[in-house]
């Protein structure tokens, strides 16, 4: 299933197997940025994906009850619980917000201008 959250923005959800439960891949502009894999508690557990995070990205950038981060410039990877594992490309994300930053500022321009007609 694909749904079209926005111009240039859309995301696909997809039933997993084995160690997966669902995935879900957004993209923007047709270029994949964020991966979201929910992970069966049955088969694999948080422990053993932390270890193995660990020991392949080094020590994590951020560390809470809920959610570990491991960044660097490029890309962000968090490890939340029970178990799912999120990756985003920083460099469309952080085009996307500033696209809706743009949007935004542009938005409130124009209400303003109508606002101000009367």
């Amino acid at each position: 299933m694909s749904m079209l959250l926005t111009d240039n923005r859309s995301i696909i959800e997809s039933k997993g197997s084995v160690y997966i439960d669902n995935g879900y891949f957004q993209f923007y502009k047709d270029v994949l940025y964020t991966i979201t894999l929910i992970l069966d508690t049955k088969k694999i557990d948080y422990h053993t994906i932390y270890t193995t995070f660990t020991d392949k990205y080094g020590k994590h950038t951020s560390l809470n009850p809920k959610v570990v981060t491991w960044q660097d410039d490029r890309v962000k990877i968090t490890l939340e619980k029970p178990l799912t594992i999120k990756y985003v490309s920083l460099v469309e994300f952080n085009e996307i917000l500033e696209s809706d930053t743009t949007e935004k500022a542009i938005q409130e321009r124009l209400r303003e201008d109508f606002i101000n007609e009367f």
